[in-house]
């Protein structure tokens, strides 16, 4: 028959007892809206909430169950082998997360109102990674296709809505960033500027409606064992938003390796998509395209860089780069760290907002300090003094597609609370 799924924790068929208010994500906006409620009137703040809920055990309350009841949901892509009744429950008690969260943001932006932080707030709303939830199962004969650790889109891409001040509403952004963006953002709003040497670029002209001069392009990369790969987006003149994915050994569908299975180590394996026109990544279209896909390889960071390809696509053969082996000594797995901090004699630095400052980027896609991912809540107080570009306009909205979640960042001097899960079925937190 089917198969089933042996990813521990997907498969939960009982509801939690657990009281409503005493779930952990109502713990943890109910700890949120305390904060936000004791900060000064007259005083910037800072907020950044990470939920949990959304994470393997797939636990949902009887009251979470039943907003969703008599819900369908859309089945994994290329799974007709993954049982259906099972992708129903799976998809049902993730969406019930979702939801919840959804309610949950809801009274966090109603406190924001009550203080009068409404219209002088940034908001943005994203998720650390996405879930493969089952996609590409009858194609993935290694990996179990849950959880992130994979290059695919519904693993690396992930949503990122904002609302704010002179933010245009209804703006809808093509453009791939990164989640490491907001890091160099928040500086920039408050007129500061970032620290040499950081990943992070500042989408604050985005936010407010301003399109790049040229397409930038966004990687993500993952170097574990199992797990080697670096994907590069771009935007193209045309507008056409291109994918490159590396691999070393094979590219990878979930975290969990099948049982029995040994995955190769060595190897270079490419693919190219359109993601204008392919959000699926369905259609490799890497051969009547090497010469693009050999200049986005050329962003990759070491040991992925080129993926083993001359400048016009064509696979260097006999050289020691087109032998990867997953455990490069360039790019080792585990923590690197790197502490920035405040220059004393930077008078163009903002108070202490750089002291201190951390950016802890690991060698694989991102691993979570607070399970989950993040709302920032930006007071207009930190950088009144310093915005260039004002607006009377109230919080409006951005919706920025194709980012893509990269490195870890920590703001160890700000104050820090703990907000937001989302997916492919994040509902539509701004609307009506």
């Amino acid at each position: 028959g089917s198969l089933q799924v042996g990813t521990e924790g997907y498969v939960c068929p009982n509801a939690s007892q657990v009281p409503q208010d005493q779930f952990i994500d109502d713990w943890i906006a109910k700890s949120a809206l305390e904060l936000i409620r004791q900060a000064p009137r007259d005083r910037p703040m800072f907020a950044q909430v990470n939920y949990a809920g959304p994470h393997p055990p797939l636990m949902a309350t009887p009251g979470m169950r039943a907003d969703v009841a008599g819900k369908s949901w859309p089945n994994a892509q290329n799974s007709s082998s993954l049982d259906k009744v099972l992708q129903q429950l799976i998809r049902s008690n993730y969406a019930a997360g979702i939801q919840r969260i959804d309610a949950l943001n809801r009274a966090i932006f109603e406190g924001l109102q009550e203080r009068d932080r409404w219209n002088k707030t940034y908001m943005c709303i994203l998720s650390d990674h996405g879930e493969m939830l089952g996609d590409f199962w009858d194609a993935s004969t290694m990996f179990e296709p849950f959880q992130k650790n994979s290059p695919w889109q519904a693993a690396i891409s992930v949503p990122l809505a904002c609302t704010g001040p002179g933010i245009p509403a209804g703006h809808v952004v093509n453009d791939p960033v990164s989640t490491l963006d907001l890091a160099s953002t928040v500086l920039d709003l408050q007129g500061a500027r970032s620290p040499a040497g950081l990943d992070s670029v500042s989408i604050r002209d985005l936010l407010h409606g301003e399109r790049p001069a040229g397409g930038r392009v966004v990687v993500s990369t993952l170097h574990d064992q199992n797990h080697s790969f670096s994907t590069a987006l771009r935007r193209f003149e045309d507008g056409q938003v291109l994918k490159f994915v590396c691999c070393i050994g094979v590219c990878p569908f979930g975290l969990e390796v099948r049982e029995g299975v040994v995955v190769p180590q060595t190897g270079w394996v490419r693919h190219l998509f359109n993601l204008t026109r392919d959000s699926s990544e369905l259609e490799d279209i890497f051969s009547g395209h090497a010469e693009v896909a050999a200049e986005l390889a050329s962003s990759l960071e070491p040991p992925f860089r080129g993926c083993g390809l001359d400048t016009l696509g064509r696979v260097l053969e006999h050289s020691a780069e087109s032998r990867p082996k997953a455990h490069s000594p360039s790019f080792q797995s585990g923590w690197s760290t790197a502490v920035v901090r405040k220059d004393r004699h930077e008078e163009n630095a903002s108070n202490d907002l750089l002291h201190r400052f951390k950016i802890v980027a690991p060698s694989f896609h991102k691993m979570v300090t607070f399970a989950g991912a993040f709302m920032a809540a930006i007071s207009l107080g930190i950088v009144a003094s310093r915005l260039r570009h004002r607006s009377t306009s109230g919080a409006a909205s951005v919706l920025l597609r194709n980012s893509v979640q990269e490195h870890e960042v920590e703001m160890g001097s700000l104050e820090v609370l703990a907000m937001a899960e989302s997916s492919r079925l994040l509902p539509d937190v701004l609307g009506s």
